[in-house]
């Protein structure tokens, strides 16, 4: 049985019997032994010195100074409840991209001549041209007067001549059929504005370029970096055609009348981007319309390449001046666009 003995005994004990020990470092030694001996003699009724003169123990506080609360107790709070763990996430729009199975038998290809020119007359040099089917590209540029002279054997699905870079000229693709030879008239395309000042093209605003407006607000803005990887390319530009001088590849029966281009090139947007134009057909206000997208992947995205499919829905704004995309119809790409009376 131990019997509880006060601290000032116990120490009383321990310094005479320290005081046989030699050395200095025995002493410290002692020490230390009589300071454990007196915490470890304290009962309930007799406190070690320095400790509070109450029975509550001291609460605990952490380093922001304010009292935990008891294990268990989540308390309460003015702000509302505390959520933890995983919150749950809005979850990111999808855009699908309908493709367009075609399966075009292959036909002989030898040899294309042409040149290709701007809305002035110039000649484009040094520019994209190439002769491109569903299954093989060959490709090829303009020269410094924009003379293109292609010879090269090769069985081609659906070739078309596809013509301007889609950055600094816009891009086409006139359908090649009937042939194996080709001397093509003038091929027209047009410039765009200067790229070193176009506005940078980021999602969360409006961009305006060529009087075209881009609403990418609320959309995810995807540039083709394959095609364009520097970033000093990565501004947005438009232009319109002068209807007088449009290129072979656009269609007659489908009743176009207005044509814009826009780039970079197949720079895509989730959720499509808004769009505003200058209603220079002069269509009365509150019609509504077409947009359609001149198809130029051989990836037969949204319609079959060459073509123009449709994208998108527009109307004449109630005083006349504009034409703006339907909401949540607006373009999902960027690229040459076409506009006609809704069907």
């Amino acid at each position: 049985m131990f019997t509880a003995r006060s601290p000032v005994a116990s120490l009383s004990s321990a310094l005479l019997r320290g005081a046989s020990l030699r050395g200095i470092s025995s002493r410290c030694y002692v020490l230390s032994a009589l300071l454990l001996g007196i915490c470890a003699a304290c009962s309930p009724s007799e406190k070690a010195i320095g400790s509070d003169d109450t029975n509550e123990p001291a609460p605990t506080k952490p380093s922001s100074g304010k009292p935990t609360r008891p294990e268990g107790d989540s308390g309460s709070d003015p702000s509302g409840p505390k959520v933890t763990g995983p919150q749950p996430t809005t979850p990111a729009p999808t855009c699908p991209v309908p493709d367009y199975p075609q399966d075009d038998e292959a036909t002989a290809f030898e040899r294309l001549d042409t040149r290709v020119l701007d809305q002035t007359g110039n000649g484009v040099p040094n520019t994209t041209a190439q002769v491109c089917g569903l299954n093989i590209c060959l490709y090829g540029s303009t020269d410094d007067l924009g003379v293109v002279h292609h010879v090269e054997h090769a069985d081609l699905a659906r070739a078309a001549f596809k013509y301007g870079d889609g950055l600094h000229y816009a891009q086409f693709a006139r359908l090649l059929t009937g042939s194996s030879e080709y001397d093509l008239k003038d091929q027209v395309t047009v410039a765009f504005p200067d790229l070193a000042k176009a506005p940078k093209l980021v999602g969360g605003g409006s961009l305006s370029s060529g009087q075209a407006t881009l609403d990418v607000t609320d959309s995810d803005v995807k540039i083709d970096l394959l095609s364009f990887p520097d970033e000093a390319d990565h501004g947005f530009v438009a232009a319109e055609l002068d209807k007088a001088k449009w290129p072979e590849a656009v269609p007659a029966d489908q009743g176009l009348e207005m044509l814009y281009a826009l780039g970079p090139l197949k720079t895509k947007f989730c959720p499509p981007a808004g769009l505003t134009l200058p209603n220079t057909p002069g269509w009365k206000k509150g019609v509504a319309l077409d947009l359609l997208l001149h198809i130029v992947d051989t990836s037969n995205h949204w319609g079959a390449y060459g073509t123009f499919a449709v994208v998108g829905h527009a109307h004449v704004s109630d005083d006349g001046k504009t034409i703006a995309t339907d909401a949540d119809a607006g373009i999902p790409e960027l690229g040459v666009i076409g506009l006609r009376l809704s069907e």
